[in-house]
């Protein structure tokens, strides 16, 4: 799944070089828009398998993908019609705009990989939360009223004991034993 995910990181790189010889302003007719966005979905889905050094990785390489992206994209950005805004031109044309999405490709590996570090401790807490509920139930559920049963799981008391001053009644019938022995069940 790994690799899989860092084959994604290479999907739009290979879609601009295939289309850099294809349309009329080669790399550059797809610099911009959805296909570089693709960076930035494949990053998030990283974060779903729980993996931080593989969120990051995926930072990364989409980092270096993209900015190789721009660098095959820039022979054909400064041949881009002057009908196109001047701000607009010289921000698709200029490296350091690129390098900051690039550094931002980054940016967000490492925040989804501190995602998913989260997201995991926290499934693996409410799984042990849940053993835990299971193991009082199946141990004392049979042994203890259900209110007891309860206060152990709310108070997370465990197995720790509680002094309290009780009394107990200790009772016999007469000739009970014997009518017992004797007696139908």
């Amino acid at each position: 799944a790994k690799a899989l995910f860092l084959g994604f990181c290479f999907i739009p790189l290979a879609f601009l070089i295939l289309h850099a010889g294809t349309m009329p302003f080669g790399a550059a007719t797809f610099s911009t828009g959805p296909i570089t966005s693709t960076y930035f979905i494949v990053i998030v889905l990283s974060g779903f398998l729980f993996d931080k050094p593989l969120a990051r990785l995926c930072g990364v390489f989409s980092a270096v993908f993209y900015f190789a992206g721009f660098l095959l994209a820039q022979p054909y950005l400064d041949s881009l019609p002057v009908e196109v805004d001047a701000t607009f031109r010289d921000d698709l044309r200029s490296p350091p705009v690129h390098f900051i999405k690039a550094l931002l490709l980054v940016g967000e590996g490492f925040i989804i990989g501190g995602l998913a570090t989260t997201a995991r401790k926290l499934i693996a807490k409410v799984r042990d939360e849940e053993r835990e509920k299971s193991q009082i139930n199946s141990l004392f559920g049979q042994y203890v009223s259900p209110e007891v049963r309860e206060k152990v799981i709310a108070g997370r008391t465990g197995l720790v004991g509680e002094r309290k001053v009780v009394a107990v009644l200790f009772s016999d019938l007469r000739g009970f034993t014997t009518f017992s022995e004797s007696a139908q069940p």
